[in-house]
């Protein structure tokens, strides 16, 4: 299994937790923020840096003021976190993938560098089987250099982790690279490490970025404050504050993506669509946002122009999620429009092609499903599961077919399965009311009420509702 890094998104809790930082952009607290897709790398061959291949890329981000070299074996990834993330090409025989992340922060000014550090230390170190192999400060005061070693427990293998620290102002940055501990000294390791030596500190920054002595109302400081509010719900608000932010500074593609993802969460559909297509004006190559834009269109009904749109996204080159999304899109506006045939196929063209895609699995056993193909559906959603195993639609989706057969116990593993992943899943709820009510066990039926019940008005008769 492809390791998500969450080693990453645990060390952003611990440091929040921690109280050190007031505000970061690489690894935002919501999932409606925007991802390191949007950022939009400039690429170019390095022909200038001493002792990088020809063969190395480089890469520069403006946005986060930073640049690094990687070599050609290498790339880019959109989906493991921090403003970049570089992986192997090749990577099916790891269960733990390599990778290098660069994450930036922005920290209490003029904190010490070996304060800060001692205390995401101390809060690594709760990590399962840690254990800490060096701390070196070195000669420069700003940099401080981290060798760990942890178990990860999405695939249990034991990582060997190195962190680079480096601090400019306001801003700190965090270098790391992970391979399994088999790996530690391997070519990938090496590779690593002479990617983490290229890293340097940029003097310019993208127009949205927070430079040393910025006003507090800089365009970054309203994104933060817009990101803040995505974060508790409150998009009404985050959408004034872009809009704010859109009239101090040319406008960004952050500015177009974070307003469009507040409308999404609103419903507004059409208002997102709009924002998008916005945004694919400055960034036309973005498959990505493509992507989103026809998701859009297809949650406002506007079913000719996402066709139009998908077939494009289909001609293009991306990151094989992204391309995978073009034919889950395709096949979407088929299943909208009631084309079950249509839209199947397109799902199954994009399993071919991308088969380790748990969501094509998933769609594609929802179509069986409509069609009352339940044993096609059961092998479809079982994939899905095989390859995400905490698929939480793909759980809810076996769980009906084993409903259908009055297999309870199976059903029930799949709805408890759910619950453990999102204690909040009405329908998973639901289908555990339905079996232990079908099962006369009335001790746990009323147990299950009573939880129902304490978690909040109105829970307790949504879930009936479902139930029935």
């Amino acid at each position: 299994m492809i390791n998500k890094n969450a080693a990453f998104a645990g060390r952003i809790a611990a440091l929040v937790t921690l109280g050190i930082f007031y505000a970061f952009v690489c690894r935002p607290p919501s999932p409606a923020l925007a991802s390191p897709q949007s950022r939009q790398p400039i690429l170019s061959e390095s022909k200038t840096e001493a002792g990088i291949s020809v063969k190395s890329k480089l890469y520069e981000n403006g946005f986060y003021g930073f640049s690094l070299t990687y070599p050609a074996g290498y790339e880019l990834s959109a989906k493991r976190g921090g403003a970049v993330t570089i992986t192997p090409k090749k990577t099916q025989g790891y269960r733990f993938v390599p990778a290098l992340v660069v994450c930036k922060y922005f920290i209490i000014k003029d904190q010490p560098l070996r304060d800060i550090v001692g205390q995401i230390e101390k809060k690594m170190s709760a990590l399962p089987y840690y254990r800490l192999n060096y701390i070196s400060y070195g000669s420069k005061t700003a940099e401080v250099k981290i060798c760990r070693e942890f178990i990860d427990y999405i695939s249990e293998e034991t990582v060997y982790e190195v962190s680079l620290y480096k601090v400019k102002s306001e801003d700190l940055f965090e270098i790391s690279w992970q391979v399994p501990r088999s790996h530690s000294n391997s070519s990938a390791a090496a590779d690593f490490e002479i990617m983490a030596a290229s890293f340097k500190i940029l003097e310019r920054q993208g127009t949205a970025e927070v430079l040393t002595g910025a006003p507090i109302d800089s365009p970054a400081r309203i994104l933060e404050g817009a990101a803040s509010l995505m974060a508790g719900g409150r998009y009404l608000e985050a959408v004034a504050l872009l809009k704010k932010a859109a009239e101090s500074a040319p406008v960004t593609a952050d500015i177009y993506l974070l307003t469009a993802r507040c409308y999404t969460a609103l419903k507004d559909y059409k208002r997102a669509a709009a924002e998008y297509e916005k945004l694919l004006k400055i960034q036309p190559a973005g498959l990505e946002f493509l992507n989103l834009y026809v998701d859009s269109l297809i949650m406002c009904r506007d079913y000719k122009k996402a066709l139009s749109n998908s077939g494009k996204a289909l001609k293009m080159s991306g990151p094989p999620e992204a391309m995978a999304m073009a034919y889950i899109n395709l096949g979407n506006i088929f299943l909208e429009t009631k084309m079950l045939n249509e839209s199947l196929n397109s799902y199954k063209e994009g399993i071919t092609k991308f088969p380790s895609n748990a969501r094509l699995y998933n769609n594609a056993a929802f179509v069986y499903y409509l069609q009352r193909d339940y044993v096609s559906a059961a092998d479809y959603y079982n994939k899905a599961i095989f390859i995400d195993g905490d698929y939480k639609t793909a759980h809810l989706g076996i769980a009906a077919i084993y409903m259908r057969k009055s297999d309870y116990t199976s059903a029930a593993y799949h709805y408890n399965k759910v619950i453990k992943l999102d204690d909040n899943s009405e329908e998973a709820y639901a289908g555990l009311l339905k079996i232990y009510g079908a099962m006369k066990m009335r001790p746990k039926y009323d147990e299950l009420v009573k939880l129902l019940n304490m978690k909040g008005p109105g829970f307790y008769d949504r879930v009936v509702k479902k139930a029935k």
